[in-house]
């Protein structure tokens, strides 16, 4: 049984990966470089980078809102959506993160990088 939940777990998070590395690679980038259009509301890196700031607002803007409005609900009630939603949008965004990890490039001390061949 633990093995099958190890698995799985394995699974959803090479899942995941699949799914943001397709669209990136197989989507996006051949939009962007107009040699399909996939209906993406953006036709360049500058419509992007717009709509990048707007999704990030709205996001904001909505998370905001949720943390406001659940103060109406029933107080108990309110805090376990809280609990329930933080939980969940925290357990996305380390998969998101883990990606953007494994995908930056690491910064090298110029100290250490070679800058001509010695010769013997």
């Amino acid at each position: 049984m633990l093995k099958t939940v190890a698995s799985f777990l394995v699974n959803s998070r090479q899942l995941f990966i699949w799914r943001i590395e397709h669209e990136i690679y197989y989507r996006i980038f051949p939009h962007l470089r107009k040699e399909r259009d996939h209906g993406y509301p953006f036709q360049s890196d500058e419509e992007l980078k717009k709509l990048l700031e707007r999704e990030h607002a709205q996001a904001s803007a909505m998370l905001e809102a949720i943390r406001r409005d659940s103060a109406r609900m029933p107080k108990a009630y309110g805090m376990g959506f809280r609990y329930i939603m933080y939980r969940d949008l925290n357990q996305r965004l380390k998969q998101y993160e883990a990606l953007m990890r494994r995908c930056i490039r690491p910064e090298c001390d110029s100290k250490f990088v070679a800058t001509r061949a010695v010769t013997q």
